[in-house]
């Protein structure tokens, strides 16, 4: 299974084979054409939103993913995986710049701990997307 990170509102989800899953603590309030995941263990938490400096906050934010741990978040993602027929997986929060996002802080952490790259999903991404309904509806799948 491959790991990617992307925009709620990248269109490219529309059409790319992968599972989105959100990381973000809320889902978009705007139309999405594909369903998703989601995935609480990767949420930051409430109060880290207070944290006004970029690397105080990723601090914030590695130190959760540390307590949680990479075996169960490994799991975690692994879940998920397995219930779309091994699917890769692209995780999502709301930033345009993935510089100014947790889920890049994740990708940092994730590469540490297990040697496997995250990748940004491009903006154009043009491949079929495994599994989507004829109307590319939105639907929570977790």
């Amino acid at each position: 299974m491959n790991l990617y990170t992307s925009r709620w509102a990248n269109r490219a989800l529309e059409t790319t084979p992968v599972v989105a899953v959100g990381i973000s603590r809320g889902t978009p309030r705007f139309p999405v054409g594909y369903r998703y995941r989601r995935f609480p263990d990767l949420y930051p938490d409430g109060w880290m939103f207070s944290i006004e400096d970029d690397s105080r906050f990723n601090e914030a934010y590695r130190k959760k993913l540390d307590r949680i741990g990479v075996d169960r978040i490994a799991e975690g993602l692994a879940r998920i995986s397995r219930k779309e027929g091994g699917a890769d997986l692209c995780l999502l929060c709301y930033e345009a710049d993935p510089g100014q996002c947790h889920r890049s802080a994740f990708a940092a952490w994730w590469f540490e701990q297990t040697g496997q790259r995250v990748e940004e999903l491009a903006q154009n991404s043009v491949y079929p997307r495994k599994g989507q309904d004829a109307q590319g509806l939105q639907e929570p799948l977790f």
